[in-house]
């Protein structure tokens, strides 16, 4: 799971200094009894926050610049700052009390999902959020509810972060149209690494490539799931449904998404053991190099019918799997 800012339900606009030197926009009222300081104190940077008071009904949302707790940064904002609309009973005759905020999903991914968990609360007891889990475009909004009970009449804060789910690894042709010598798999590696970059895909990249002292999957560090760039279909589940033979879809396109032609260097079976390898990737000799074909979605993906073959013959690329 990869974690998205930490939202704190804390319940005009003036500009505060956190002390890691954020800048905290200030929107509401703030409720007596609330330290600000130590609200400020606990506000991540690039995080946004709410305090809320049961009796008076003052609620105050906050929002902090800085780097958000995820590689996309600047996802989220608020829309519709929060509120507390049964906090108005100065003698909490009701102890459940329900937070309102809208967000605006400002940047990121179309349709992904994401899930809000409850980080910790404070005089606010068993939280519980609608929805608990959204998907949302860009450009669009989710409103949240939030109710919980609580234990004396007093201020309460909420935390909670929303979580995205984990995104497919991506999986590509490094289209290097190379002979055997590949400069062995770190030559391969470093390949994958530069076509990604050029791509301006982040992350880090392995070759498919056994050799004479490892398989090809147990190079990988990861797990999956892998889907190709362009259209981002899925390619295998897992590592054992990379293995077992067939794929969901072939890798077949470059770092950019475009469809490539050609063979790429394997070294490996269907299963992921090792075949023949152009002398660990060193060689364009006349030994021999196992290859497969990208356009496939059967075993051939990675022993091609006609593989193996000499390899100063073929000028091949190698697949990329984000790890």
């Amino acid at each position: 799971m990869r974690t998205l800012p930490l939202f704190l339900l804390v319940a005009c606009a003036t500009e505060a200094t956190a002390p890691s030197g954020a800048t905290v926009t200030i929107e509401g009222t703030w409720p007596d009894g609330i330290d600000r300081d130590e609200v400020l104190a606990q506000l991540p940077d690039g995080a946004f926050g709410v305090v809320a008071d049961p009796g008076t009904g003052d609620v105050a949302t906050l929002s902090a610049d800085g780097e958000l707790l995820r590689v996309a940064s600047a996802e989220f904002s608020v829309a519709v700052p929060a509120a507390c609309p049964d906090c108005i009973d100065p003698l909490c005759n009701a102890t459940a009390r329900t937070l309102t905020i809208t967000l605006s999903h400002d940047s990121g991914t179309n349709g992904e999902t994401y899930e809000v968990q409850t980080a910790s609360a404070t005089n606010y007891a068993a939280p519980a959020v609608t929805p608990s889990t959204f998907s949302t475009n860009v450009g669009a909004t989710a409103a949240l509810s939030i109710t919980g009970t609580l234990p004396s009449c007093a201020p309460f804060a909420y935390y909670f972060d929303v979580i995205a789910q984990d995104q497919p690894k991506r999986v590509f042709v490094a289209d290097i149209a190379s002979a055997g010598d590949l400069g062995g798999v770190t030559g391969a590696d470093a390949a994958c690494a530069t076509a990604a970059s050029n791509a301006g895909l982040s992350g880090t990249f392995v070759a498919w490539l056994g050799t004479s002292g490892a398989t090809a999957p147990s190079r990988f560090t990861g797990n999956g799931p892998w889907a190709r760039t362009g259209d981002g279909a899925i390619v295998a589940n897992d590592l054992a449904d990379l293995l077992d033979g067939s794929l969901g879809a072939a890798i077949r396109n470059d770092a950019d998404g475009n469809p490539v032609s050609g063979v790429v260097w394997t070294g490996a079976l269907s299963d992921g053991t090792t075949d023949t390898t152009c002398t660990d990737w060193t060689s364009a000799g006349f030994d021999n190099g196992t290859f497969g074909d990208p356009t496939s979605a059967s075993g051939t993906w990675t022993a091609s019918v006609a593989s193996p073959g000499p390899c100063a013959f073929f000028l091949a690329g190698v697949y990329c799997f984000e790890q």
